[in-house]
């Protein structure tokens, strides 16, 4: 399990295994695992919901490691750091053109599928 990022396509497609089912959601862990949701469609630009900017989130860091090195090196403060919620959205890395391996669970056969995600001009055109 864990965290990864998602792709959406617009039709669903029948598992490659079984060719039974209606699936439109995909994951992988290839990227940054934010949970990222990409439709199909749109930019695949992962986005991340930051209070700060990245500088503004390394100087804060630095101080921390200044002053209190145990908390600026644990994971915690690092997740706290760059996931807090706030009304401000920033556009934080964009997938490289490309194809890649998403995957799927099968409700029919109890299987996992694979497709490839593809990016062609900075868009999630879809998946084949």
């Amino acid at each position: 399990m864990g965290l990864y990022d998602s792709f959406q396509i617009k039709v669903p497609i029948q598992c490659n295994q079984c060719y039974t089912g209606a699936h439109s959601d995909f994951q992988t862990k290839q990227f940054d695992c934010m949970m990222d949701t990409y439709k199909e469609g749109k930019p695949a630009v992962g986005y991340l919901y930051r209070s700060e900017t990245p500088e503004e989130y390394e100087t804060k860091m630095r101080h921390y490691r200044e002053t209190e090195p145990e908390f600026a090196d644990s994971a915690i403060s690092k997740l706290c750091g760059c996931m807090r919620k706030t009304d401000e959205v920033r556009p934080c890395s964009q997938i490289p053109d490309g194809e890649y391996d998403v995957y799927t669970g099968c409700d029919e056969c109890d299987d996992l599928f694979f497709v490839k995600a593809v990016i062609k001009d900075g868009i999630f055109i879809g998946v084949k």
